[in-house]
């Protein structure tokens, strides 16, 4: 692979010094450091060490300083006590370090593309022969799938519940004002509708039954309702049990109240 960048080169150095600094000076913001990254986010060695034993440390006291956490590195056989000290004397702390963290991450990231990169043309040039092109995309885009997987942890970070409590709040006042207020999507079913209001985003709807109980035709009659009361709305419909042909013959049959055999031998 030819290329003018180096996997070393993508790192911000200075800002894993200044996060592991910042943090043996004030850590009430590590869970939040720690929903960002990870200790393999890091480059450098040493920073993983240190990163690993501020973990360690934090899970046992619920506090970091240096003493603290050259303990924990001495107790493993590690030494860094001077570079300790340096990190913590060169770091001015600031008053988010999230953002050191989301730098780091951001790095982190893009060494693992390039580690993806790399690997694809390898397969190119030694397995051209041997593997065939379609597992090759497969395996790229296995990795690119957990490498986006990765990347959404960081753009989900911790929330803190005040904000929950209060949208919560104001959503059931609203509701108690006006009972359709806030509606999701409506199934069609007046019954399940009155319960659940309708379908809303980040929901899983489970429908449990025994075998031919009638889940597929139950999900196929919210679906068809969905979309003919909302066209508006793009609606996907997947099986594992039923054809695509199937699957349409059941919408026609229930659209146009044709009893399902009858319209195959029509």
């Amino acid at each position: 692979m030819t290329t003018n960048i180096k996997r070393n080169e993508l790192c911000s150095f200075e800002s894993e010094q200044a996060l592991l600094g910042s943090l043996m000076i004030e850590c009430s913001s590590f869970d939040r450091v720690c929903a960002i990254i990870e200790t393999t986010d890091f480059l450098y060695n040493e920073h993983r060490e240190i990163f690993s034993a501020m973990i360690e440390v934090y899970n046992r006291n619920n506090s970091i300083d240096l003493a603290l956490v050259n303990n924990e590195l001495v107790n493993h056989n590690k030494f860094h006590t001077q570079y300790l000290l340096t990190l913590q004397h060169i770091t001015n702390v600031t008053s988010d370090l999230t953002s050191y963290a989301k730098i780091i991450k951001e790095w982190s990231v893009k060494r693992k593309y390039y580690d993806i990169l790399t690997t694809a043309v390898k397969e190119l040039e030694t397995n051209s022969r041997s593997l065939h092109i379609n597992d090759q995309i497969s395996q790229f885009e296995n990795a690119i799938y957990k490498l986006n997987q990765d990347i959404e942890k960081t753009e989900k970070p911790i929330q803190n519940i005040k904000s929950s409590i209060q949208e919560v709040m104001q959503e059931m006042a609203t509701l108690k004002n006006d009972p359709n207020a806030n509606q999701g999507l409506m199934s069609g079913f007046i019954d399940l509708d009155k319960k659940t209001n309708g379908f809303r985003g980040g929901e899983l709807i489970v429908i449990a039954a025994r075998p031919s109980c009638g889940k597929t035709a139950f999900g196929v009659n919210i679906l068809e309702n969905i979309f003919i009361r909302d066209n508006d709305k793009p609606s996907l419909f997947f099986s594992l049990e039923m054809p695509t042909k199937q699957i349409t013959q059941r919408f026609i049959s229930s659209n146009f109240r044709i009893v399902s055999p009858t319209h195959k031998t029509a």
